[in-house]
């Protein structure tokens, strides 16, 4: 009976233990699902973890830095030196007033200075081509000349000039002619185009028209044979003395 009681006294010592040793477990692992998440981590996520958050703070401290840099005040600006040469002013041209008054900006320029050719260049071109025998070329360059200027030695070169030119007509016009005798004032000519005899005066005019067969010597001057074999006679002056007659 005493050793039946032993043993119910060590079994309820071993139960009592088995449930103590259960709670102190138990106890552990609340203990542990309590930890914070840091604790739960393994070494290397623990040293991951700590590097993230070295950069977020350093990012934050950067962006502190850079609103402080942005908020500073700027320097004075250097200017660099240069060394540009003076501007040089010139003078405005002379200004002429109006009668109404407005000011108009009119530069003086001396007559030979015109834009274009001046007064000399058309005098000298002129006169190069009186030279050459370009007679109206050369009249046409004195006239340019006088539009600039008006002078005796532009007006006397003109009226040379002109000269020239009638005189050079009057030779292209004689050149028409084979000259033959004076009649007066008057030369009797043969017109080499037709063979026919008439007078022409100084400026090779036909004052008598070369319509005539022959011409002969009459008492009162020169008589024309017509193509109906009778003859005019014309006097020293150039007039028509006797018409249409057979002797003479």
């Amino acid at each position: 009976m005493a050793a039946l009681g032993t043993l119910f006294v060590l079994a309820a010592s071993a139960v009592t233990f088995l449930v103590q040793r259960n709670e102190a477990v138990l106890d552990t692992d609340k203990q542990e699902l309590n930890l914070p998440a840091t604790d739960l981590l393994s070494g290397n996520e623990k040293e991951t973890e700590e590097k993230i958050n070295m950069i977020g703070e350093n990012e934050i401290d950067s962006k502190h830095e850079h609103v402080e840099l942005v908020l500073q005040p700027d320097p004075d600006p250097v200017i660099p030196e240069t060394h540009a040469s003076p501007v040089v002013r010139e003078d405005p041209a002379p200004v002429k007033i109006l009668p109404e008054g407005n000011p108009v900006q009119v530069p003086d320029l001396p007559e030979t200075d015109q834009p274009g050719i001046s007064y000399d260049e058309w005098i000298y071109s002129g006169k190069e081509n009186l030279k050459n025998g370009n007679l109206q070329a050369a009249q046409e360059d004195f006239a340019k000349a006088k539009e600039l200027r008006i002078t005796e030695e532009v007006t006397r070169l003109q009226i040379d000039t002109q000269e020239k030119i009638d005189l050079q007509r009057i030779m292209e016009k004689r050149a028409l002619y084979e000259e033959k005798i004076h009649l007066g004032q008057y030369i009797i000519v043969r017109k080499i185009s037709t063979g026919k005899y008439g007078a022409i005066d100084e400026k090779a005019n036909e004052s008598i028209p070369c319509k005539y067969l022959s011409v002969d010597k009459a008492e009162n001057g020169r008589a024309f044979e017509r193509e109906d074999s009778l003859f005019d006679v014309y006097g020293e002056d150039g007039s028509l003395v006797s018409e249409g007659v057979a002797f003479y």
